[in-house]
Formats: C-alpha cells, structure tokens, sequence
C-alpha cells in the first residue's frame, strides 16, 4: 500500500539527488551536451517539470511551469541556447513551488481519491499509484544528473 508518509519521502529524497548534482551548476553549463546519444541537463530538469506537473493534475493542483510541456517525452532535444528555452535557474525554482504544491496535494488526498482509478495520458491506475509512477520516472531521470554535471564541469574553460 502507498502511503502519503512514503510519497513524501521518496519525493523528498528526490529533491535532494537535485540539489546534490546542480548545486552550482550555471545556465551554460546545463546547455552541454553528453558525448553519446542523450539529452542535456536542462532538457531533463524541464522533462521532469513536465512529469510534476502531470503529477500535480492527477493531485488535483495547478500547474507550476505550463511552458515544460515543450519537454515532454518525444520532444526535440536542446542543442543549443535560443530565446525560447526557459533558463535554468527558472526551472530550478519551478521545482521547487512544485515539490511544495506535490506535498499540498499529498496532504489533502483522502483515502477515497488515493484508491480512485484515473487515466491521464497512456495510464489507468489507482491515483496514488500513479503519483508513485510518476515519482519513480523522476527518480530515474534523477540518476542522470550525476553523469551530467560531471560533463559539464569538464567542459568549463
């Protein structure tokens, strides 16, 4: 059984793999590409932006970054610095009103909503399964941070 205790936990653990691996970090440096196929640290910090804020609608709270849909699984990958792109000290700080928003939706979800079956996107699972579903794909992108900074730092004049 999922417990909100145990969402919170995981959540936060989560944000401290995020602190942990961009602490520093600056805007250039989240433009650096890996030198395989993949993608770069701010396309995955606004992919995870993206994937709270699917987390925060299935906990029934508004969206932090609506503009991280450009994000999303399929999008084009970030090559280059442009206009457009938000910058990453913008989707740090959506973390974390987001990570503050996740936990307000986790407090007020009672046992009836948690066991509810919902379908957003492809999923049709039990509502706090699914914020659980949506918590493990962040931890996996999470992992991707430490390899990441290491790249970037290496390419700092």
């Amino acid at each position: 059984m999922i417990s909100a205790e145990g969402l919170v936990h995981a959540f936060t653990r989560n944000a401290a793999y995020l602190e942990r691996h961009l602490d520093g970090l600056t805007h250039a440096d989240s433009l650096v590409q890996p030198p395989v196929t993949g993608n770069c640290i701010l396309w995955i910090l606004g992919h995870i932006l993206c994937y709270r804020n699917f987390t925060l609608q299935a906990l029934g709270q508004p969206p932090i970054m609506p503009e991280a849909a450009r994000f999303d699984a399929g999008s084009e990958p970030v090559t280059a610095d442009s206009p457009d792109l938000p910058r990453f000290e913008a989707l740090r700080a959506a973390f974390d009103q987001a990570q503050a928003r996740i936990f307000e939706g986790i407090r007020h979800l009672t046992p009836e909503q948690a066991v509810e079956i919902i379908t957003q996107g492809s999923f049709t699972l039990p509502r706090a399964e699914l914020v659980m579903t949506y918590m493990r794909h962040e931890s996996y992108h999470m992992g991707q941070f430490e390899l990441l900074r290491e790249i970037a730092l290496s390419q700092r004049a």
